[in-house]
This record gives C-alpha cells, structure tokens and sequence, in this order.
C-alpha cells in the first residue's frame, strides 16, 4: 500500500504528517508527504529518512508573494490550487489513499485528485476548534465576520459554511469543473467531509459528541526526536514551575470557553511548556 501525506502550510501543518509517515512505514506502508521544500522542510523529512514530493514553491516565496499584492487574494488562492492540483495530482501516482491538512485551496486540491483518481481520501485537523461543533465556535475569517446578535453555535458554523463557500467555493468548484467533476454546494463539509481525523490529544481536548461533525480522535502525531536541547535553553526551561496535565486540561478547558479576543497564555512563562506528563512533571 502506498498512501501520500499532502499539507502546504507551516512546520505545525508539516511535522505531525512526516510523524504518520514514519508511523506508516513502520509498519510497512510507503509514505510519501508533499510538502513545501523550505530548507527546515527538507531537513526535517530527510532526518526522519521520509521521501518528500516538493509543493508548487516553498511557503516562505508564497508568502512574500502575497505581500506583494495584498489586494490580490483570490488570485493567490487560485494560483494555488491549480499549481497544487498538477503537484499533488503527479505524486499521487501508484498511491491507494491521500490524507490531506493545510491551507484550504491545497486541501481543496488534493480533495478533487483523490476524487478524480478514485483513491480512499482523509481530511485531518489537528484542532478541535477547526471543525464544527455546537460545543465551541468557530474562528471567524477576516471580511466575514458574524452578525454581533449571533451567539449560538450552531448558527455560527452555519455562517462559517457561507464564509468558506465565499472564500474558497469559486476556485474549488472552478478546479473541479476543470477536471470534469461536477461543482458543489457547501466546499467545507465536502473538502473536510463529514467523519474526518482529528489528530489531537484527546486528554487536553477530547471531542464531545456533536451532530454537526464526527470525526475520529486519533491522538497527536509526534515525530520522535532523540536530539539534546542546547545547554541554554535546558536552564531556561529548568527555571520553570513543573505542572502535571490535569492542571493543563482544567486551564485549556476554561480558556475555550471565553470569547478569543479575552484569551491569555494559560501559565505564562513558556518554560512551563516541558513539564507536562500524566503523573506529574517530565523530562526528568
């Protein structure tokens, strides 16, 4: 079996696939990712001896293309696609499966090839708050914002539906006519399907039954790494207060449920960010 990895986006969206590749591998499934080849991309899935199958361009030259024309969004998002679609469409050859994350248009991309192809196809979040659910609200996008007497979830998600169809419908289904598959109505729910994987922890945020969405928590994926942290940063971190993970749940539980724009870091200094473990302090 031979499944290909697509993300395009920053080392969060990148890491925990190279994570499922080594994962996949181990168990004797090849695995490709493709992935933008920034230069920390590369070194990554060539430490982790993972094949790499480069994006349309590296996300740092995409970046600085954006901000070159600001205004020019959409042309962006249509460059993209189209670029990823010949991309991913090219390293899915002699594949059975694609699971895809990252930025919409790529997803998008990687979606219709799957489709196209007829391959066994999975979205992943790496974030509970990214798929809809009446528990939580989702992240309003810029130039689309709720109306301010719009409180409940579940129309909150319904309004996140039409923001995406605005955003990204024109050059998803543009994409998808291209290719001889027929336009749709509601791009999120078809792009990040109805029962996608949810690769997070399910201690700190374990999905709550929802109708809107059932995706399956599969845990984080963590790419292992043996390599010694320099000596500066050990003492940095040593200077922390140790935490146990009941302490981290209670405060992301809490933190969830205020408005975004009230939200603070949970503990403050950032040294505390080694010392979770189950039984209490780690990396000891």
């Amino acid at each position: 079996m031979r499944v290909l990895l697509s993300t395009y986006g920053s080392r969060g969206d990148v890491e925990p696939l190279v994570g499922l590749a080594v994962a996949l591998k181990a168990l004797g499934v090849e695995a490709v990712v493709s992935a933008p080849a920034d230069e920390e991309f590369v070194a990554l899935l060539t430490r982790a001896d993972v094949e790499l199958a480069p994006a349309f361009m590296p996300v740092r030259d995409w970046i600085a293309m954006a901000r070159r024309s600001p205004m020019d969004i959409p042309g962006c998002r249509a460059k993209m696609i189209g670029a990823q679609h010949e991309v991913i469409n090219a390293a899915a050859e002699g594949c059975d499966a694609i699971v895809a994350t990252g930025l919409m248009p790529s997803v998008g991309a990687a979606q219709c090839v799957a489709e196209k192809r007829g391959l066994l196809y999975e979205h992943v979040a790496f974030c509970p708050l990214f798929l809809p659910s009446h528990h939580h609200r989702p992240f309003p996008y810029p130039g689309h914002a709720a109306p301010s007497e719009m409180t409940d979830p579940r129309a909150l998600w319904g309004h996140n539906t039409g923001a995406m169809n605005a955003l990204f419908g024109h050059v998803i289904n543009r994409q998808r006519t291209e290719i001889g598959l027929p336009p749709v109505d509601n791009i999120r729910d078809h792009v990040f399907t109805r029962t996608p994987l949810l690769a997070s922890d399910p201690i700190l945020w374990p999905w709550e039954p929802t109708d809107l969405h059932d995706p399956v928590q599969t845990g984080a994926w963590i790419l292992k790494d043996e390599r010694s942290l320099p000596d500066d940063l050990e003492t940095f971190l040593d200077a922390g207060t140790p935490r146990s993970i009941s302490d981290l749940a209670a405060s992301l539980f809490n933190m969830r449920k205020k408005p975004l724009q009230h939200r603070s870091a949970p503990f403050g200094p950032m040294a505390s960010a080694r010392c979770w473990h189950a039984d209490g302090p780690a990396w000891r």
